[in-house]
């Protein structure tokens, strides 16, 4: 007896150019691995041979006879810094990271311990050399390129005054720690006093409290340069929220219709208020942390301390 499905199977159409089309996308798919691996060996081979080289020039304006600086005179400090690519791949550049520092004679030799507290050291040996950050940021060049076998070279122009850097640094630190300051003192004064605050209320709303204490730290973040100041900025703002809700506290002292120790309402505000003096220092530092980084992610940087404005020349 035949077996009908042996009968049926040879009338059957031919599977050829189901395979000839597997073949066909083989193909297609064997050149898609081999050109992106090519690409991604060239991409990294790219990366790795690009240079960068860094060149600076000092020029005095203003100078006493001794090469000092007069009052007005000024330091103009031009870095430049060359993109060498060797690579056939265009380069599209998006942001340029750098630093520049001076060796702090003074704090090497030991006359000045505060600026040796504030430099950054360099270990030789058994010594210690301590350098001067003059500037330290990065600075978008979105759409700069580089083209294959070819050289960009980026300018930057930083102007120092007389009054160093350190001093605005300092300057700087002291209005963010009082603008912390202001977001303590006020939430601490809510808290203690929530129905006559604006906006009253009869209970303190913890998320209000929260969201102050939390815009400030990010913004205060968004303007601060380093870390280190980061902290130290949150931990100054306590004693400087602690004196302005005392400030708000004793307001109506001032009118002469409210009779009370000063003393008393100092120790009101510093017991109820220590809730929020503990809570604000570790979430400032948190939220900190986050406005830096939101900081280096747009290369914000410091206008009102240099004037450095990159121009791209292609060679």
């Amino acid at each position: 007896m035949t077996d009908p499905w042996h009968m049926l199977g040879p009338q059957g159409k031919s599977d050829r150019p189901v395979w000839l089309f597997a073949a066909g996308v083989a193909f297609v798919l064997l050149a898609l691995a081999i050109g992106s691996a090519l690409s991604y060996t060239s991409i990294v081979v790219a990366q790795a041979t690009v240079s960068i080289s860094p060149s600076t020039s000092l020029t005095l304006q203003g100078t006493n006879s001794d090469g000092t600086l007069t009052p007005d005179g000024s330091l103009t400090a031009s870095l430049s810094l060359r993109v060498d690519n060797p690579s056939s791949r265009v380069l599209r550049l998006q942001l340029l990271a750098f630093s520049g520092w001076i060796e702090d004679g003074p704090a090497t030799v030991g006359l000045n311990e505060s600026r040796r507290l504030l430099d950054d050291r360099l270990l030789e040996g058994n010594s210690t050399r301590y350098f001067y950050r003059v500037f330290g940021e990065s600075r978008e060049v979105a759409g700069a390129i580089v083209g294959a076998a070819n050289v960009a070279v980026f300018r930057f122009t930083y102007t120092l005054t007389n009054l160093s850097e350190r001093a605005l640094h300092i300057t700087r630190t002291a209005l963010l720690s009082t603008f912390l300051g202001l977001a303590v003192g006020y939430t601490t004064f809510y808290s203690v006093f929530p129905n006559v605050t604006v906006p009253a209320s009869e209970e303190p709303s913890l998320p209000l409290i929260l969201g102050v204490l939390a815009m400030a730290g990010l913004l205060a973040g968004l303007m601060t340069e380093d870390l280190r100041m980061g902290v130290v900025q949150g931990f100054l703002s306590i004693p400087v929220g602690l004196v302005i809700a005392f400030a708000l506290a004793i307001s109506p002292v001032l009118t002469g219709f409210l009779e009370v120790q000063v003393d008393d309402i100092f120790s009101f505000i510093t017991r109820l208020g220590l809730p929020i003096y503990l809570f604000a220092l570790p979430l400032y530092i948190v939220t900190g942390i986050a406005g830096m980084l939101l900081r280096e992610r747009f290369g914000l940087h410091s206008e009102s301390f240099f004037a450095a404005r990159p121009s791209p020349q292609r060679k």
